[in-house]
């Protein structure tokens, strides 16, 4: 069966773990070879170990993280979190974690406290404001839900093919929602107005308006790739 399977393979590798106990590579393979058996417990003992010989780090926390989600642990989710953001409690990145956690667990009071330090830490950085979008997404907050993704969309820090995502992302969610088409045309004026030749982004909506039966507009849209691109025989 796949769990004897996996209990052959963590055999092999305790073995070789107990053999050259200096590898962490080889610590990281069985610690994972554990969590596919479901054996999360004993999963988290060999991360503790690599965190004993390394010292505390994000890789190492992620994955413990990940094994007492895996074993609906509330409280050791969150203590591991804490305990990374604790040891570096400016890092913009281990707050949003600590945000995302509580999060996750339908925290979203104690959620918002680390993605508003986010902001507070580094105003112009787009990953504390789609946090703060995301924050309001779970409230039911419209209107801030758009107001700092627009913030993160026209932020000239993040990178165009991330803006295309984070974009894809919240239209599908948008229209899975049945929401206001108002709100996803908004969007994307406001992202064509700081990126009018990007391609990707006219595609985007050309797909858009096919998913809505809007073939004129659609046509309009592909009709502005073919002058972006008019080499490309696909468009």
């Amino acid at each position: 069966s796949r769990l004897s399977r996996f209990a052959e393979a963590s055999r092999t590798l305790e073995n070789i773990v107990e053999r050259n106990p200096a590898s962490i590579d080889d610590k990281y393979t069985l610690a994972r070879t554990y969590a596919l058996g479901k054996e999360f417990a004993k999963a988290v003992e060999i991360y503790d170990s690599i965190e004993a010989n390394e010292g505390i780090s994000q890789q190492v926390s992620m994955q413990k993280i990940e094994m007492y989600l895996s074993m609906s642990d509330t409280l050791k989710t969150i203590n591991e979190a804490r305990h990374l953001y604790e040891s570096a409690p400016r890092s913009i990145v281990y707050n949003d974690i600590m945000g995302s956690v509580f999060q996750h667990l339908g925290m979203a009071d104690s959620a918002f406290v680390y993605f508003d330090k986010m902001e507070k830490l580094d105003p112009t950085n787009p990953e504390a404001q789609l946090a703060k979008s995301s924050y309001y997404y779970s409230i039911g907050d419209s209107i801030n839900q758009d107001k700092f993704m627009y913030r993160a969309l026209t932020n000239e820090n993040l990178g165009v093919e991330q803006k295309v995502e984070e974009l894809t992302n919240y239209i599908r969610q948008l229209y899975q929602d049945n929401d206001s088409s108002a709100r996803i045309d908004n969007l994307f004026s406001v992202m064509l107005e700081q990126h009018p030749h990007e391609v990707a982004i006219h595609e985007l909506y050309s797909e858009y308006f096919v998913a809505r039966k809007d073939y004129v507009r659609a046509a309009e849209q592909m009709g502005y790739v073919v002058d972006i691109d008019p080499s490309n025989a696909d468009y």
